[in-house]
């Protein structure tokens, strides 16, 4: 449907025509996002304040099934500055709110700034209704503006959702937190772009590490050297430990403890390590894993790696639109299973979206369950793709790959053009000074084909001066 106020997708994070669909899917006039991961999404707006652990919204961004409607960002004054010093929307309406209430009649305006002169053309040609003094009135205004005073709206955070009904009766709120998620599901170009260039921050920060990685070097030196290249690329990385898995107990070494604290140990000859590589650039997260053996690994263990690769191949097949993420588990557990691996249950198949938060899931509530609801596959879905053993009798061993899902296959964001370099699938061998790969070799991995060249983006969104 043509619309003057359909915006460009590849200029875009919200995928508008998705929204048009789920809308009229869920019978809904207008659709709310007012946490702070989907009032950014939708609009585009991320401020300081997103870094912030505040309890309660701070922008609202609505979309009307009628798309003669205006798109309509709720925000505050004091964010006008950052929307006309870069931090654009594309939304054609914006309604503000003062909240700390600042007297502006105290003294003129410095007529001399160009500050002010763009702030005072932001506000005369986007800006519309009274300045209002908290969220909620804003967005009332706005939904008075839209002619939103009956019919179902679809919000995301119900504690606005229950002023909204206070104010207008007539109108039935709807919980539209799946709704927006489902919505986020396929990504936009931009969104592909962003996502690409954190997954090349990710490469890069963890084959720091593992050129790094040697005995008697401590885990927490290769996370201090994972965080500062996340960091001298624009991004950051998830944790503060900076890398999972490893992990001490009273001393002792623990290489799946994933929640252990404590990682302020020693690299040891003759162990395997864990590399979970989390990070994100404006929001967008990478996601990937890796194993790496210091000395000569065991044969035993490599049954493992054996086993684990050739079920990360098997699972190839089922990662395509239209196939069931439950298809996707059988294939894996069904490859594990042939082979002769102590207790093969302790195996994790995990096909998680990955994107505005590191982990998304698409299923039913809670989505926290022993095996993750299932959901469809589509086309533009980016997930982190994880199979990993956890039988501790023949020792961990894990894969993940970052993917998006294409008609022919899935794409690996860890391999050219995206990256300069294919990141070694299999187990890494560190001996010496040397770094080898072990991998069975009758395994080939359709997704190193690697992501379309136009949804590569090698240089940092962010301004470089915030790098250093």
């Amino acid at each position: 449907m043509a619309s003057s106020n359909r915006p460009d997708p590849n200029e875009v994070l919200f995928n508008y025509d998705r929204a048009m669909a789920q809308m009229d899917e869920h019978n809904l006039d207008a659709i709310v996002g007012a946490t702070f991961t989907n009032s950014y999404y939708m609009s585009g707006v991320r401020t300081i304040y997103d870094d912030w652990p505040w309890v309660e919204p701070y922008q609202a961004a609505i979309v009307c099934r009628d798309d003669a409607k205006p798109p309509t960002l709720v925000t505050m004054t004091m964010f006008l500055p950052s929307l006309v010093g870069g931090v654009s929307t594309w939304m054609p309406n914006v309604r503000l709110y003062d909240w700390l209430a600042i007297d502006k009649t105290l003294e003129p305006p410095d007529t001399k700034s160009n500050l002010v002169a763009a702030i005072g053309k932001f506000i005369d040609e986007r800006a519309s209704g009274d300045v209002e003094k908290n969220l909620v009135d804003a967005t009332i205004g706005a939904f008075k503006q839209l002619g939103l005073t009956k019919g179902r709206i679809g919000i995301d955070d119900l504690r606005l959702g229950k002023y909204l009904k206070d104010a207008f009766p007539d109108i039935e709120i709807v919980d539209a937190f799946k709704i927006i998620m489902n919505i986020r599901k396929a990504r936009t170009p931009k969104e592909l772009r962003l996502l690409s260039y954190s997954a090349r921050v990710n490469h890069i920060a963890l084959e720091t590490v593992i050129e790094a990685m040697r005995p008697g070097l401590k885990w927490s030196e290769l996370a201090y050297l994972f965080k500062e290249t996340w960091i001298r690329h624009g991004g950051s990385s998830v944790s503060d430990k900076g890398l999972y898995w490893g992990g001490a107990f009273k001393g002792e070494y623990i290489p799946d403890a994933f929640y252990l604290p404590d990682n302020d140990f020693e690299l040891e000859e003759g162990n395997y390590y864990l590399l979970e590589g989390e990070g994100q650039v404006m929001q967008y997260h990478a996601d990937c894993n890796r194993t790496v053996y210091l000395g000569e690994p065991p044969k035993d263990y490599l049954k493992g790696a054996d086993a684990i690769m050739r079920a990360y191949q098997a699972i190839e097949e089922p990662l395509r639109p239209g196939v069931s993420t439950a298809e996707v588990y059988r294939a894996a557990l069904g490859v594990i299973f042939e082979h002769d691996l102590p207790f093969p249950r302790k195996t994790a198949v995990a096909t998680h979206g990955v994107g505005l938060e590191f982990v998304e899931w698409y299923g039913k509530y809670p989505t926290q369950r022993a095996i993750p609801e299932s959901y469809m596959l589509e086309e533009g879905v980016t997930v982190g793709m994880d199979v990993l053993y956890y039988g501790h009798t023949l020792g961990t061993f894990h894969m993940e790959n970052g993917l998006m899902i294409a008609e022919d296959g899935p794409r690996s964001f860890y391999a050219p053009p995206n990256t300069e370099s294919v990141l070694p699938a299999g187990l890494i061998v560190k001996n010496g000074n040397g770094t080898d790969t072990y991998c069975p070799s009758d395994v080939k991995l359709f997704m190193e084909k690697g992501i379309e060249p136009e949804l590569v983006m090698k240089e940092s969104p962010v301004p470089s001066w915030c790098h250093h």
